[in-house]
């Protein structure tokens, strides 16, 4: 049913009442803009009258113009006669265009079709008679002026009402017997919310049907169009879904558009095609140089534009919904589109508007920019750099290089404008761009001053070519040049290079020579230490030095999301490997607060800091929350981004080679193992590669991964067992291997090194493991040794392990004392958020270390009773090599190193009722 119509069809059913009595008809024109409704009145019409019975029914003929027919002759006439018997009228069989016999053959027509009526009254029905064919609009002709004569009454529903209808032909004449004008309006608010009910089942609250009756203006159309996909959409007609309300672009509004501009003469589309082009609203002034129009022929277009209901009425013109102007300017061929949006932007230019205004219709354009575009376009980025708006920025700068010559200056501009806005949103692609601009930088100073911009980490590996851009750039500059920017420039060559060892010998050097008591003036000097006291950590050198100046780089100052792209966080790693976790964690907790609210979650700065806050929590033994942190970070990551892929990485194996809770981090290794373009050091992809083949059972291609690892540390000069104790791992798996020399080597050189240092953590694991592979007295001097080092530090999940495997040692000597320190280090862990944890760091199974499944059970009290695995293999008849395999998890289980230590944790192999 019809909203808001009763007026209408009422008129409508009294003209045929008169009709009936009175044998005469008239003529109903119906008007309005698009989407106002005609053809669902004519459709209501038709529905009502064709209900009527008995011999006085109404006759209702209906058809409408169609613009692909337009040249098809007869053809509203036959579509609008089918309703009738073959014989009750006889179409002429061709369309006759001598005026006298046309009027001729349509009189005929006509007297056919009323003598068929038989004197019922005739309700002719004609949609956009603008596309009837000549033949069919004169026979409509006919029929009007027959009206007074006959009881017919014919409703045409066009675009225009009499004021705006064509002065001569068929539709002239047909206007000019108008007895009744309906000019249909828009809906009121009351009769949206009927819609809106009608539609959803529902009322729609006061936010949505006041957006409904904006967006809409009241049309029928729209509206439906409108409400009708929201409800597809799921949506509920409440306030929350009046954003996308207004966001939606129905199909059938756009394509109802484009059907009435194609009726308009060519300066009104031009106009319409300029106006959407141009994506604002304008007036004549603006659009005249875009049509080739002039002002008054502009003005009459507009003035057509609002008539046909396409635009609102009013200075400046735009359409009455964005559907439209989208679906006029999709309508045009787009390399008629590109070409209007350069014309767009030149006129715009020439104009004064802002860069951004016209940038936006260069962009659009298909040719590569030049001379006055490539400025424009380059001052745009800049503006949406200044505004925040990195993704436009970036859009008008690579647009611009399109049309820049190569090598030139211009170009080299270009791309460092480039690289500071893919800064923090693509740093892979900053590097990249930086290093293609500096052969055509002017000046050296130039150069360094954009090498000093430069991030630190975002030069973990970086290229060759950019590496020696620092170190040209370092000698060119002098030692007369801007004492901070030599300060910068040697920070980031440093930083480049401590993966070579004869750099990073040197700078372990220049460490020696700082002066711990000076604070670091300028954020260049800042850098710079940070560097230096990074380098020192990773050689093991002074621990209470670097102590000293990485508390004063990194609590000198409050903490600023800038940090992020310095070498600060280099020192918060210091501080990490001493144990001054607190300190580190604190800062590193606010750099992300920072980070993620100037810059947002996809930012490179918000990514480092979120690396470094995830390995800070692996540190602290918190591993679940590392892990995840870990892996949602480096999976939203650029692979290349070694700033963070080799930090994430670190953490995982850490994670995974401590194997207390390995499963998500063991399997985002593998995955980003697999990845085409992840990029990281050959050092840290062997120790990926080996904790997780030691994850996945296969020692031997683990300790293999992992003696490389250490192979590479040491050709670096890297020996601090508290960054990456490598030697501490491949000891473990010696000794899983039966190769207890080289394990007890490997062990005892990392004790020492530890000891060195200083860091409980470090120091305290080195103790523990190597308690783990001694048996007897020495060992529980070892572990005990262990816990002192440990109580009362950072390296709570350290002391856990140790407390339990002190308790399994003592479980056949002191049981009262073994309790103990079990029940204490589950405590321990479980502050850890660890439910489970073996004194070997291997995983657990969730269940209590000695709860072993019968098989494992009877195989390991038949190894007590002292019985050989052959001839348990025998009696259980099954392999031998699956009794070694049962063993070995028995081993590992009840944390002990083989078959001698099973009488000292017999007592956890007796029943449960045992007593």
């Amino acid at each position: 049913m019809l909203t808001e119509r009763e007026q209408e069809t009422a008129l409508v059913a009294r003209v045929l009442e008169d009709a009936r009595r009175g044998g005469t008809g008239c003529v109903v024109t119906v008007s309005g803009p698009l989407g106002i409704g005609r053809s669902a009145l004519l459709g209501a019409l038709a529905e009502a009258a064709v209900l009527e019975d008995g011999p006085e029914a109404v006759l209702v003929l209906r058809a409408g113009g169609v613009r692909s027919e337009r040249d098809f002759a007869l053809g509203v006439l036959r579509r609008m006669l089918e309703p009738l018997p073959d014989a009750a009228v006889r179409l002429p069989a061709r369309a006759e265009t001598a005026e006298g016999l046309g009027d001729i053959e349509a009189a005929r027509v006509r007297d056919e079709v009323l003598a068929h009526a038989a004197g019922r009254p005739l309700l002719v029905l004609v949609d956009d008679p603008h596309w009837a064919d000549p033949w069919s609009a004169r026979w409509l002709a006919l029929l009007a002026e027959s009206t007074e004569d006959c009881p017919v009454v014919l409703v045409v529903a066009g675009r225009h009402d009499r004021a705006g209808a064509a002065e001569t032909g068929p539709l002239a004449r047909i206007y000019a017997r108008t007895a009744h004008e309906l000019a249909l309006r828009p809906l009121t608010r009351a009769g949206v919310e009927r819609v809106i009910t009608d539609c959803f089942g529902e009322p729609g609250d006061d936010a949505f049907v006041r957006s409904c009756l904006a967006v809409s203006h009241g049309r029928p159309l729209f509206l439906t169009a409108l409400v009708r996909s929201q409800r597809a959409a799921g949506r509920r007609p409440q306030s929350v879904a009046a954003k996308a309300l207004r966001a939606c672009r129905p199909a059938a509004v756009g394509a109802r558009a484009v059907q009435a501009l194609a009726v308009e003469c060519p300066p009104v589309k031009e106009t319409a095609y300029a106006l959407a082009v141009l994506g604002e609203p304008a007036g004549p002034g603006v659009l005249t140089p875009l049509t080739g129009l002039t002002a008054d022929e502009c003005t009459a277009a507009l003035a057509a534009l609002a008539a046909a209901g396409l635009v609102e009425r009013g200075e400046p013109a735009w359409f009455a919904h964005a559907a439209i102007a989208d679906a006029v300017e999709n309508s045009l061929p787009a390399s008629e589109t590109a070409e209007r949006h350069l014309r767009a932007a030149r006129v715009l230019a020439e104009a004064g508007r802002p860069p951004e205004e016209v940038a936006r219709h260069l962009l659009a354009a298909e040719n590569p920019p030049t001379g006055w575009a490539i400025g424009l376009l380059k001052a745009a980025g800049r503006d949406a750099l200044q505004r925040g708006d990195l993704a436009t920025a970036r859009r008008c700068l690579l647009r611009a290089l399109l049309g820049a010559t190569a090598g030139g200056p211009e170009r080299a501009e270009l791309l460092v404008d480039l690289a500071t806005v893919e800064r923090s949103s693509a740093p892979v692609a900053s590097l990249r761009h930086l290093t293609q601009a500096l052969p055509g930088l002017t000046t050296r100073g130039r150069r360094a001053r954009e090498l000093a911009m430069v991030p630190p980490l975002a030069l973990e590996l970086a290229p060759p070519s950019l590496t020696a851009y620092f170190a040209a750039a370092a000698v060119e500059l002098g030692a007369d040049a801007d004492r901070d920017l030599r300060l910068a420039l040697e920070a980031r060559l440093r930083y480049a290079r401590l993966g070579e060892l004869r750099p990073f010998t040197e700078t372990v050097a220049e460490f020696g020579r700082l002066d711990p008591s000076a604070t670091p003036g300028s954020p260049a000097h800042r850098d710079l230490a940070a560097v230096l006291v990074h380098a020192a950590t990773l050689a093991g050198e002074d621990a209470p030095r670097c102590a000293r100046i990485a508390r004063e780089v990194v609590l000198g100052e409050a903490p600023s999301p800038a940090d992020a792209r310095t070498a600060v966080p280099l020192a918060v790693r210091s501080l990490l490997a001493l144990d001054l976790l607190d300190q580190a964690d604190s800062w590193l907790t606010s750099l992300t607060v920072l980070a993620r609210r100037q810059w947002g979650d996809a930012a490179a700065e918000t990514q480092i800091a979120l690396a470094e806050r995830a390995y800070s929590l692996a540190r602290r033994g918190w591993h679940t929350e590392a892990a995840t942190l870990a892996a949602r970070t480096l999976d939203r990551a650029d692979p290349a981004f070694t700033a963070v892929a080799v930090r994430c990485c670190e953490t995982l194996a850490l994670i995974v080679a401590e194997a207390v809770v390995p499963d998500l981090a063991r399997r985002t290794l593998s995955a980003f193992r697999a990845r085409e373009n992840a990029l990281i050091p050959a050092w840290l992809g062997n120790l990926v590669d080996g904790v997780v083949a030691a994850s996945n059972g296969d020692a031997e291609v683990a300790l293999e991964h992992l003696l490389d690892c250490g192979r590479e540390y040491d050709l670096m000069g890297w020996g601090n067992p508290a960054v990456l104790p490598w030697r501490t791992w491949a000891a473990r798996l010696h000794h899983r291997l039966g190769a207890e020399a080289l394990a007890h080597d490997l062990i005892e050189e990392e004790h020492e090194r530890a000891a060195a240092w200083g860091a409980p953590t470090a120091h305290g694991r080195a103790l523990r493991v190597w308690a783990s592979m001694t048996e007897g007295p020495r060992a529980l001097d070892l572990v005990r040794e262990a816990i002192a080092v440990l109580d009362g530090s950072f390296g709570v999940l350290e002391l856990a392990k140790a407390h339990i495997l002190l308790g399994r040692r003592l479980a056949a000597t002191d049981r009262a004392a073994s309790a103990e320190h079990l029940a204490r280090g589950e405590q321990l862990a479980k502050a850890c958020g660890v439910a489970d944890v073996h004194p070997h760091g291997e995983a657990g199974t969730g269940s209590h270390p000695a709860d072993l499944t019968p098989a494992e059970t009877r195989i390991a009290r038949l190894v007590l009773a002292g019985q050989a695995n052959q001839r348990i293999a025998e009696d259980l008849e099954i392999s031998l090599r699956a009794v070694e395999k049962h063993l070995t998890k028995v081993y590992r289980k009840l944390g002990i190193a083989g078959r001698g230590g099973l009488p000292d944790v017999a007592y956890l192999l007796e029943p449960a009722d045992a007593g």
